[in-house]
């Protein structure tokens, strides 16, 4: 499945990472709530808004380059609140980043407050 990407100048449909860079999909709180008119409602916040004692952000790792050995698709990660750069997509909110900003693998899921 391909994504697209939007960057200043257009659209980009799909992004390989080289060398020891990854692509993270940003841990995204959903809270879900019945409005007046009893109507659901679902809000999604990311992690990079969220007001949070939390000094990382979450999220899991989409693509890898061929220089990254310990981290595959499918893992979930911490990584610093600034790190990398942000990528918009339709599907959520991603980051490419270098694998050394990557802080520690979450084994049990993510941490929530």
């Amino acid at each position: 499945m391909k994504r697209v990407y939007k960057n200043g100048e257009g659209r980009v449909e799909e992004i390989k990472p080289v060398f020891n860079r990854i692509i993270v999909k940003r841990y995204e709180k959903k809270y879900e709530y019945n409005n007046t008119e009893g109507k659901r409602i679902e809000l999604v916040i990311p992690d990079s808004v969220r007001k949070t004692e939390l000094k990382m952000s979450q999220g899991e790792v989409i693509s890898v380059g061929e220089q990254v050995k310990e981290l595959k698709p499918g893992t979930k990660i911490m990584f610093g609140k600034y790190a990398g750069f942000d990528l918009k997509s339709k599907e959520g909110q991603y980051a490419m980043m270098n694998d050394d900003d990557v802080l520690g693998i979450l084994e049990g899921g993510y941490i929530d407050e």
